[in-house]
């Protein structure tokens, strides 16, 4: 009796542990820097809403192809009226009406190329607002991996001076050394884990962060590289810019295009408008006056043209109006692509001078490593005192905290480079 509890126990206790564990790695996502793309386009609200924004205008291209379309309306009623002295009179009235658009004067296929252009705007700005978000991930992601690399950092310190500290010790107990030694350790030690909290709250801050531009919900925990990586041979430093290729250039000027032919169109107000009709219905005695209900009844078919003579000077102002407009979006489009070309040079200059000073920190990442044993070895030995190890434990933390700071800035100025060019 007590095995089959034990097993009833053990089979509970399994399903709790694989249940914990579901939740767990339900809880928890890995993330490289080429999933954020991906994570982005499909989870991030921000370019979801712009993706929808631009299905919205893309909805109203193909407006000449409807416009020849007929118009078909129903209506029907009932009124009640009195015409002079005559009785009052309480009699329904219904009618079907048709039309057909013939010749609008070249206006409708050239609002077919408005909706065009716009549809083409809110393609680019849609482009433009994955872009921004993109560059804000990869931002809070590079700020992640840094932190995470410097809290790793930070406690291989704690571990290194607490070494330090039992090396004092074991001097003080061999009458080699006084109190005071342990106690410089102990002061560093209490700094380093207050820089330690400081860094627990940066990773707090960058995860949440980047668990939001990602789309997870604000628990869940994201899995990531250790430490920022730094690419010795970068194609990126040598990539050619085009700037009449980035949406928001291309953006302006397809707005210039756009005004362009709203202006066109609205010279056009004098065009004439041909359309067919036609009409059958029953109309009250009011609109024909005949007493039987089926002398009422009409049915009309016609053609008509319409002109208008003056429309006070309206559609000479608004083709003026849009095209100033257009030529304003073509001079901010060559004015963006100006400072879209220098951005991405500063950022060049950024990505170079970052290559070279992470080269040479690593040679004195390597010799201060070389000088922190050192240093250990000789305090063993009663060569050095404590300020002389604890100097090199400084140097040394210090030099590796600066080497991810430079490794950081360096992804930075990339990330500024891959979103300018559309990677």
């Amino acid at each position: 009796m007590k095995f089959f509890h034990f097993m009833r126990r053990s089979i509970l206790l399994a399903t709790a542990l694989a249940v914990a564990a579901s939740i767990a790695i339900a809880d928890s996502v890995k993330v490289n820097f080429d999933s954020l793309t991906e994570l982005v386009r499909e989870q991030n609200l921000h370019a979801k809403g712009a993706a929808l924004l631009q299905k919205s205008a893309e909805a109203k291209v193909g407006h000449i192809s409807r416009s020849y379309l007929p118009r078909l309306t129903a209506n029907i009623g009932h009124e009640a009226y009195q015409t002079g002295t005559q009785p009052s009179r309480d009699e329904p009235y219904a009618s079907v009406d048709l039309s057909v658009n013939l010749y609008r004067g070249g206006r409708d296929t050239l609002e077919d190329k408005i909706n065009e252009s716009h549809a083409e705007v809110a393609k680019l700005d849609s482009e433009q607002i994955f872009r921004f978000e993109i560059e804000k991930a990869r931002r809070a992601y590079w700020n992640l991996i840094a932190q995470r690399e410097i809290k790793a950092l930070l406690k291989t310190a704690v571990a290194k001076n607490t070494q330090a500290v039992a090396s004092a010790k074991e001097r003080v107990d061999a009458g080699l050394a006084t109190r005071s030694d342990i106690y410089e350790f102990e002061m560093y030690q209490v700094r380093l884990e207050q820089e330690l909290a400081r860094n627990t709250l940066e990773i707090k801050k960058s995860e949440l962060e980047l668990t939001v531009l990602l789309g997870f919900d604000e628990d869940t925990s994201i899995e990531t590289p250790t430490s920022v990586e730094h690419l010795h041979n970068d194609q990126l430093l040598t990539t050619q810019f085009n700037p009449s290729n980035h949406p928001l250039v291309r953006s302006l000027e397809k707005q210039g295009v756009s005004a362009k032919i709203e202006a066109k169109k609205a010279d056009r107000w004098w065009a004439p408008s041909v359309d067919l009709y036609a009409t059958h219905g029953l109309n009250t005695y009011r609109e024909r006056e005949f007493d039987e209900q089926e002398e009422r009844i009409e049915s009309v078919i016609g053609a008509k043209a319409s002109i208008d003579i003056f429309d006070g000077f309206d559609g000479k102002i608004e083709s003026r109006q849009k095209s100033l407009e257009a030529a304003g979006r073509m001079a901010e489009s060559k004015q963006t692509a100006r400072e879209l070309l220098a951005e991405v040079e500063n950022a060049r200059t950024e990505l170079t001078v970052a290559h070279q000073i992470i080269h040479t920190s690593e040679k004195s990442l390597s010799i201060a490593r070389t000088y922190l044993s050192e240093t250990v070895d000789e305090y063993k030995r009663g060569v050095k005192n404590s300020p002389d190890v604890l100097s090199a434990l400084e140097k040394n933390l210090e030099l590796q905290l600066k080497f991810v700071e430079l490794k950081l800035d360096y992804q930075l100025a990339r990330m500024r480079m891959l979103g300018l060019m559309g990677s």
